[in-house]
């Protein structure tokens, strides 16, 4: 079969397989024009160019102009054409991710003081920490202490001996908690009161940073006597 460019009129060979590739569309190489070769099909060569056949040169289709297989499709997908699209999914996803952490991280920062005083949670937040290197809160946790004995005693004069036996029946030691100490009047008002830190009411403070689970610790606090008369006393770890 024979075709012939539209524009400049040049005359091809051109077999069914070419046609059918491009959907008829072709690529002149005389004049650079795309034309539809099948407008201008003929089974004989032109009539001003029988004494030239021999001249008449083989058509190429221009590949640009041909639709894609279902093979070349699937070829695309790992190419580089594909991954264009993928950039800006990308960047999202790193977007979504970093905002997540940045969550993740301000609820941590603001919950971990509290999560800290968790026995749940204290463990895993102490591997944490262990990791990134921070330094968790000390844990509290008074309602652990049990007092076994305690007694107020007179302590020469003018003075007053308060001494305690406590022991941390929890699961794990616990800081050193501040006591809360009240004198009560016979009419049940308080006569006095104050708060002592564990600097006040121990006195080997260097050998005991926090109560051990299921060891006794003696406090032995001596405060000045007031003048009025002592009806009790009553105190509590805070």
């Amino acid at each position: 079969m024979y075709t012939q460019c539209t524009i400049c009129k040049t005359a091809y060979r051109i077999t069914t397989d070419e046609v059918r590739v491009g959907q008829g569309k072709v690529l002149c190489s005389h004049c650079n024009s795309v034309f539809d070769a099948i407008s201008s099909l003929a089974d004989v060569a032109f009539e001003y160019h029988l004494s030239d056949l021999r001249r008449i040169p083989t058509l190429t289709v221009e590949k640009s102009v041909s639709p894609p297989s279902e093979t070349d499709a699937l070829a695309n997908f790992d190419g580089s054409e594909s991954a264009e699209p993928l950039k800006p999914r990308l960047i999202w996803g790193f977007a979504a991710v970093s905002m997540l952490s940045l969550l993740l991280g301000q609820v941590v920062f603001f919950q971990s003081p509290k999560w800290a005083q968790n026995e749940e949670y204290r463990p895993s937040l102490e591997k944490i920490c262990h990791v990134v290197g921070c330094q968790l809160p000390k844990y509290r946790h008074p309602e652990d202490i049990e007092v076994i004995e305690r007694a107020l005693e007179p302590a020469g004069r003018g003075a007053l001996q308060l001494r305690v036996l406590i022991i941390n029946n929890g699961s794990r030691p616990v800081a050193l908690p501040g006591m809360a100490l009240k004198l009560i009047q016979f009419n049940g008002e308080p006569l006095a009161q104050r708060v002592f830190s564990p600097q006040e009411y121990l006195n080997d403070l260097n050998k005991v940073k926090q109560l051990p689970v299921g060891r006794p610790i003696q406090i032995n606090l001596k405060i000045a006597n007031p003048d009025n008369e002592i009806a009790g006393y009553s105190f509590k770890f805070i």
